[in-house]
């Protein structure tokens, strides 16, 4: 039996080669004239596809190219990256046998190094490489992923013992020499911030990577100490408040407090009052501390502790509106109808003296019966009088902006606690109560009716804009939404005409069937990002015409400067008015100068700059809070499906990757239905529930890995 079965295998092995020779001689091989003539028809020729954009760098290996050419960006394989880094400029072809809803692209040159420092960790031990016969000993790096320059290749430290860099330690690199296929990359240590898995060294490495300044120089902080306290003066051209009920709400962490409000009923409409502190006063342009804002943009917020835009002595002292003391402020009071319509709009110098310090917890509780005694005597009866109103008046404001078509996506913030070593104890999602709700619609309100003050009066501003979304994403969009058994038919005739109100009426019917969960973080990737500009674009997602930020000067670059040109309106004692009746906003009309856009742009890089390291670190902070339930299950809700995998978040908003290697090793990726097929022919769905493992966290990087347990089924 054993020599039958050879004798049939070397039969089939010869009618094998004589097919193959056979086939060599009937199919002749084309001239290069020919090859030449085809290529040029090619869809993806190499010359005529070629691209430049900024490359992006995994953990994993591959990259993403952003270029203006494409809508999204271009994915680079792991082999083909030609060893580019984070943040370098290079030039890319588009390569063939595209993946089905992703564009594939591989980079041809480097055009421009991307010349940052480069964050990473020192491993422990050294790997030896062998050249020209000699073993030189190298110091591989593991490098943060998603956050500045990142590198995937190793690199020969020339200097680390000058900083006394350990093995383990997180640092900076900078790149002497960069890798070719002869030689390795060299790097010299610039700095050390201490052992890697550790929370203190993650946030200094995090804060220095992303460009946020921590300290204030000295001679900032001798200006900022110059500075006195108000004296009767400062007040006589104002509108005097101080007798009025005028009080603050915020969280009871705050300390720099920029906003008051005082509502008053009337018989036909409401008077909101919001009073704003008047930073301008003191932080004058042109001054260190203006030049130190500007560079800074935003005040930057993370677990317990706050990076401010202005020093301390401003921030939690002068500008803060505290309770009973006397706070020079600039006030939006503000005529609403009946229905919230804004009928005008008074802008004044004033100044106030806050009655009460609220916290948004303490009234929340009162609101809803739940407060202890201790908890309402702290408040004065005119204050809890007044509350009442403002949750009448926001009521009112709430269904204006529902009506209009205003929508709001589920929130997916957490808060953080930590013990007194100020390490996380726990995580919570963030439940916002009536008065944080209230507080929000008010401020929208005071901003848009400031936006149309400045508008109709042709005053410099700085708007805050959102476009609408493209057409290609809202079809994405659309696709998703019928796939959760949401009606589309209608909204699919027109994705490049969605409206607001389209947008509310998909988180509606997404809510009907349970869905909403599933469909906000595909309808916010659908939306375009909002940002600073010197003309009134309009807001999408608040479905407004006229938009500004006027209500945080303490902590806002942006609000800061529209402030300063409000205030140059204003003479002494004299107010600036808008009346929706007489005064036209013509956004065709904004005037627009050198300095606007140049605050503009600050304000933007300044906000990108916050919102990363903000997010960086929460990572951080719930990778350590994590790292010793290593094995347990979760339940969690698929929020992103990618090709090589897809990310997971839990009740308590921690997120990690699924890796394909863990759902048999391949899988097919379909981007219009957000959808990935694995091995098996089981398939994973933005918005589906379903349980996972928590495999592996690094603290360094805030990354966490899960592998998929099982889903939930219909009857869970």
């Amino acid at each position: 039996m054993k020599k039958k079965r050879q004798n049939i295998k070397k039969q089939f092995s010869k009618k094998s080669e004589t097919r193959s020779r056979s086939r060599k001689k009937e199919v002749s091989r084309p001239s290069m004239a020919a090859r030449a003539k085809r290529n040029k028809s090619r869809p993806y020729n190499r010359v005529q596809n070629t691209h430049i954009g900024i490359f992006s760098l995994t953990s994993r290996g591959y990259g993403f190219v952003s270029c203006k050419d494409f809508d999204d960006d271009v994915f680079i394989p792991a082999s083909k990256t030609l060893s580019a880094s984070g943040g370098d400029e290079v030039r890319f072809i588009l390569r063939r046998g595209t993946s089905k809803g992703r564009i594939d692209g591989e980079i041809t040159e480097i055009t421009k190094r991307n010349e940052a420092l480069v964050i990473g960790r020192l491993y422990e031990g050294e790997a030896y490489v062998r050249r020209g016969g000699k073993n030189v000993s190298v110091r591989p790096f593991e490098f943060i992923p998603d956050t500045g320059k990142q590198i995937s290749y190793p690199v020969r430290i020339s200097s680390a013992k000058a900083l006394d860099a350990k093995a383990g330690d997180r640092v900076a690199v900078k790149i002497l020499e960069y890798p070719t296929r002869k030689s390795m990359a060299v790097g010299r240590v610039e700095k050390v911030f201490g052992p890697a898995d550790t929370i203190e060294a993650a946030v200094e490495a995090i804060l220095y990577d992303t460009g946020v300044k921590r300290e204030f120089s000295s001679q900032i902080m001798a200006e900022a100490e110059s500075y006195k306290g108000i004296c009767e003066d400062d007040c006589t051209h104002r509108l005097d408040l101080r007798g009025k009920t005028v009080f603050t709400i915020d969280s009871e962490y705050a300390k720099d407090l920029d906003d008051a409000i005082s509502v008053e009923k009337k018989d036909d409409g409401w008077v909101l009052g919001v009073h704003i502190a008047d930073v301008a006063h003191y932080v004058k342009r042109g001054s260190l501390i203006d030049a130190e804002a500007k560079v800074r943009g935003n005040s930057v917020y993370y677990p317990s502790k706050v990076i401010p835009m202005l020093p301390k002595q401003l921030s939690n002292g002068h500008c803060s509106l505290n309770m009973d003391s006397d706070k020079l402020t600039l006030s939006a009071i503000i005529n609403l109808d009946l229905k919230g319509e804004i009928k005008t709009c008074e802008v004044r110098e004033s100044v106030i003296s806050s009655a009460s310090r609220g916290v948004y917890s303490e009234l929340n509780s009162i609101l809803d019966n739940s407060a202890d005694e201790s908890v309402k005597k702290k408040y004065p009866q005119n204050v809890l009088d007044m509350l009442n109103e403002a949750v009448e008046l926001y009521n009112v404001l709430l269904e204006r902006a529902d009506k209009r078509g205003c929508f709001e996506l589920e929130s997916g913030e957490a808060v953080i606690k930590l013990d007194d070593n100020g390490y996380p104890v726990d995580i919570v999602r963030v439940e916002r109560g009536i008065c944080e709700r209230l507080i929000e619609q008010f401020m929208l309100c005071a901003n848009e009716a400031v936006a149309r003050l400045v508008c109709a009066k042709g005053i410099h501003g700085v708007y805050r804009i959102h476009e609408k979304p493209g057409s290609e994403k809202s079809a994405v969009l659309l696709q998703y939404a019928e796939n959760l058994g949401v009606e589309v038919k209608k909204m699919k005739m027109r994705t490049d005409k969605l409206e607001p109100a389209d947008m509310q009426k998909l988180l509606f019917a997404a809510a009907q069937k349970n869905a909403t969960r599933a469909l906000s973080p595909v309808l916010l990737r659908s939306l375009m990002k909002a940002r600073y500009e010197p003309v009134a674009l309009g807001h999408y997602g608040l479905a407004l015409e006229f938009y500004s930020h006027f209500t945080s000067p303490i902590r806002r670059y942006s609000d800061l400067v529209l402030h300063r040109y409000l205030k140059e309106a204003i003479a002494d004692g004299v107010s600036l008015c808008y009346d929706s009746e007489t005064d036209i906003a013509d956004k065709d009309a904004c005037p627009v100068n050198a300095d606007v856009s140049s605050a503009c742009e600050s304000a933007n890089e300044g906000e990108v700059r916050a919102l990363s390291a903000e997010r960086a670190i929460d990572d951080v902070y719930k990778a350590y809070f994590m790292k010793d339930r290593i094995g347990e299950e979760f339940d969690g809700i698929i929020v992103s499906v990618t090709s090589f995998g897809f990310f997971a978040e839990l009740d308590n908003t921690c997120e990690g990757l699924v890796p394909i290697s863990t759902l048999g090793g391949l899988g097919f990726y379909d981007e219009s239905h957000m959808k990935l097929t694995d091995a098996y022919g089981n398939s994973y769905k933005v918005g589906e529930k379903l349980r996972v493992c928590l495999d592996e966290v690094d603290i360094a990087t805030g990354k966490m890995t899960f592998s998929f347990v099982e889903k939930e089924t219909a009857g869970d």
